[in-house]
């Protein structure tokens, strides 16, 4: 192989120097060779995790470090079902239960309808209002959304998060209606953890919190809240009229509820907290104390 390397190497070399004179006539500049492609150093890292330099957890986060910029937003981001609303003339105590309840820390504000967005609110700047003794007006602690394309990438996600200085951005579709919300949290679980699919962020459920009460999608089917929420039956199958717990909900109701809507049933009192149009989106179960004798 020296051999014939020797023997090729003035061959090699004048097809070098005649393509590099003939892309300089033409004005093509050659492309820079890559010196190291994502490939390689995903092989790197499989080998050092092998000789024992990376632990598994850093072998994953660096591989799908690189795979952030194959990443869309839309696959990161909370759906639009699962956004707690605030409107921007609502009074503090109209949203305060609403914002308790959930388990989110920012909440777009709108003015209108939902597509209609103005700003978005922590939790963090109402507390500090409260701290301080201050009226909370929604309209005042807001500040402008950062909207962003859902085909957007993680890694330009994470840029615009970087200039801009803020953690939440607001998931628009083609149409100019807004399909979710993605926070700087999600691209760290994207890192850090298993990447959860579109599917199973969407997935109605009910949550059991400390204090015993269940935070209820509205969405979630009726069987499988009757597994869920052990203790609250729902009619018999061959009575129910409806599908999701939301359905059972409007039944027992008698109309389209209200934000705010209570009845109570097996022990819990139920409130209807949040509302999507028509549609009930979240409903809260307070178990009943009974007083002490």
């Amino acid at each position: 192989m020296r051999l014939l390397s020797r023997v090729a190497s003035p061959l090699v070399t004048l097809l070098g120097v005649s393509t590099d004179a003939l892309l300089a006539l033409l004005r093509i500049k050659p492309a820079a060779e890559v010196a190291v492609s994502e490939d390689e150093v995903n092989l790197l890292v499989r080998e050092g995790l092998r000789a024992g330099v990376f632990l598994p957890s850093e072998s994953n986060m660096v591989e799908r470090v690189l795979a952030l910029d194959r990443i869309p937003v839309r696959d990161l981001m909370t759906p639009r079902a699962k956004i707690i609303w605030v409107n921007v003339d609502d009074p503090h105590e109209a949203i305060w239960h609403r914002i308790v309840v959930s388990s989110h820390t920012t909440f777009p504000v709108y003015e209108g309808n939902r597509d209609h967005v103005v700003g978005v609110v922590s939790v963090k700047s109402i507390y500090a209002n409260l701290a301080a003794g201050a009226a909370v007006h929604v309209r005042n602690l807001m500040t402008p959304p950062l909207v962003v394309p859902a085909g957007l990438s993680a890694t330009t996600l994470l840029e615009k998060f970087k200039q801009s200085g803020r953690h939440v951005a607001l998931v628009a579709d083609e149409f100019g209606g807004i399909t979710g919300l993605v926070s700087l949290h999600d691209i760290m679980e994207a890192i850090i953890g298993e990447l959860p699919t579109v599917e199973m962020r969407a997935r109605p459920r009910a949550l059991r919190r400390e204090d015993g009460s269940w935070l209820v999608d509205g969405m979630l089917g009726a069987d499988e809240f009757e597994r869920t929420v052990t203790g609250f039956p729902l009619h018999p199958r061959a009575e129910r009229d409806y599908e999701t717990f939301a359905g059972f909900v409007m039944r027992h109701l008698g109309h389209v509820p209200q934000e705010g809507d209570t009845f109570r049933l097996h022990g819990y009192d139920v409130e209807v907290i949040d509302m999507d149009g028509h549609r009930v989106d979240k409903v809260l179960l307070i178990p009943v104390r009974e007083p002490a004798n």
